[in-house]
């Protein structure tokens, strides 16, 4: 077998034995190997594309591919919902793997695997899927990443596993558990919607809308008004003066970035303004964090100018107590605030655009939320507040909430397989990846009837009171079955600890904005969503709207 390593002398022979080697057939050569290479790939993959059943010692069917290293890299990064829907159509019922740079992703499907995977933290590890990505989108020092990356003999050695129980990264969950939810989340909430309504006056000026149409552009106003409204809630405003006029351009021009970024860092070297971009954002939040964190009594609240939330002056003195490097904890805050903005923006573009798509929907939703509007509190008559724990509550904007998730999802959650094991009668190899894609599990037919259809209804269980032991029955089935397949959060020791947080808060923005506002898409009906995401779809083109201000935003009918 020809040995290409050794092409290079092989030339060189020829040519001092000829005395002359043509460029033409250089050239020939070189077009003979580009066309040869990824045929032979092709053909080499081939022979592991055949469906595999189950029970037979084998791992799942590769897909075939035609460029060796790379394989389904580019295909994958161009739209993994689509390569996911494809594949999955092509191994119908079974799972399949798509090789990446030489790591195997071994892609399920079904509610009882990712069940498995989701219940089995030690076989199938989350901490170096965040070590990655702290590692890619944020640079974070070579010091400081042992604290995230979790070796996978740490978590198979029970003994060890034990030591390490309370490591940095259970117990910065542990800290994001304590404030993102119940009392605390709502205290927060309180503060975040104080901010919201500032941020949304100086993006529209609100009191200069009147009873004619504006246009504005929805994502982009929504985006910005929601990174505003969490920095200063989550990190006061002392940020704002250590970023200065570049924080909205700096975070929009890296955080569009990361969707690549994340996953290989050298992508900011290819992308100078985004570099910088992110350069900028990390030495602020180095002078931020260089600072004293004095006590903070629990009487004093959940919010203060200097830190804005507790739970970051909490994760800043567990960092300190983990030895982190200057450099390190700055990489940890910024990271919240990646996490916290890079999903909610364009969740709140896409829920406006779910309700206002249809009149009766538009209608309907405000019936729902105008009963919950708290009394008015101060002299601003758009300061409008709901009773959230009723508004989560209510059956009919659950459904609605529910199915545009269901259908603005295209995450897919990974898991590194710690050892060697077997999943559903396949064997999967210690060190290769379990994706979960959620438009698999979002889209099944089976259980969502017309899945790419929006349809807020079906996730209504509510029977009438003469309903039958069999329709009861079913209806419960019905929910079991939705339950096990929405996995827009993920699920295990990698479920979404901010899931709470994100909802409570683009449901009280998006109500607000619909209660305040008419709004109307500008270029008829039709839009698309943007595949190349990490966890909600934006648009794929930016979306206009006409907007104008209601004659009496606490009605129903205005």
């Amino acid at each position: 077998m020809l040995n290409m390593n050794h092409t290079p002398s092989l030339v060189v022979l020829l040519s001092e034995s000829s005395g002359y080697f043509p460029s033409s057939n250089l050239i020939f050569a070189f077009l003979g190997t580009l066309i040869l290479c990824p045929l032979l790939t092709w053909c080499l993959s081939k022979l592991q594309a055949s469906p595999v059943p189950p029970g037979t010692g084998k791992e799942p069917p590769v897909a075939s591919y035609w460029l060796p290293w790379f394989q389904h890299l580019f295909s994958f990064l161009r739209d993994p919902n689509g390569l996911f829907q494809s594949l999955g159509k092509k191994y119908s019922g079974i799972p399949f793997t798509i090789p990446m740079m030489n790591t195997k992703f071994h892609v399920f499907s079904s509610p009882t695997a990712v069940a498995t995977v989701f219940g089995k933290s030690r076989e199938f590890i989350f901490p170096p899927v965040v070590a990655s990505m702290m590692e890619n989108g944020l640079n974070l020092p070579v010091p400081d990443r042992r604290f995230f990356n979790i070796s996978i003999s740490d978590k198979t050695n029970s003994a060890m596993f034990n030591q390490e129980a309370h490591n940095f990264v259970d117990q910065n969950h542990l800290i994001y558990l304590k404030y993102l939810a119940n009392k605390r989340l709502d205290d927060i909430i309180a503060v975040y919607m104080n901010n919201f309504y500032s941020e949304l006056d100086s993006a529209l000026n609100v009191a200069s809308i009147g009873e004619e149409w504006r246009e504005i552009q929805l994502h982009e106003t929504m985006t910005k008004v929601i990174f505003e409204t969490s920095t200063t809630t989550f990190f006061g405003n002392r940020i704002r003066k250590y970023w200065g006029e570049n924080m909205w351009p700096d975070f929009r021009t890296w955080n569009d970035a990361t969707y690549i970024g994340v996953r290989a860092n050298f992508a900011y070297y290819f992308q100078p303004r985004a570099y910088f971009a992110r350069n900028r954002m990390l030495r602020a939040f180095e002078k931020w964090v260089d600072c004293d964190t004095e006590d903070w009594e629990e009487d004093e609240g959940v919010w203060n100018e200097k830190w804005g939330c507790k739970m970051n002056w909490e994760r800043e003195r567990l960092a300190r107590q983990f030895g982190f490097t200057h450099r390190g904890r700055a990489c940890s805050q910024a990271s919240f605030l990646f996490v916290v903005v890079t999903n909610a923006a364009p969740m709140a573009t896409w829920f406006i655009l779910c309700i206002i798509q249809s009149d009766q929907r538009l209608r309907k939703f405000r019936q729902a939320i105008q009963p919950l509007l708290l009394p008015q509190s101060g002299s601003n008559p758009n300061d409008l507040r709901f009773d959230m724990a009723k508004l989560k509550a209510n059956p009919y904007i659950r459904g609605l909430w529910n199915e545009a998730l269901r259908l603005g999802s295209a995450s897919a959650a990974a898991r590194v397989v710690s050892k060697d094991t077997e999943l559903e009668g396949y064997v999967l190899r210690g060190g290769s990846v379990v994706l979960l894609p959620v438009g698999l599990l979002h889209f099944d037919e089976e259980v969502f009837p017309e899945p790419e259809k929006f349809i807020p209804e079906r996730w209504v269980y509510d029977m009438p009171p003469d309903a039958t032991e069999e329709q009861r029955a079913a209806a419960a089935q019905k929910q079991k079955k939705q339950s096990a397949n929405f996995r827009a959060f993920g699920g295990g020791t990698g479920l979404c600890s901010g899931r709470f947080v994100a909802e409570q808060e683009i449901l009280s923005a998006v109500a607000t904005m619909l209660m305040l506002f008419d709004i109307e898409l500008v270029g008829g009906e039709g839009f698309l969503l943007n595949p190349r995401t990490i966890g909600i779809m934006s648009p794929a083109k930016e979306p206009n709207i006409r907007i104008r201000k209601r004659k009496d935003p606490r009605a129903c009918d205005a």
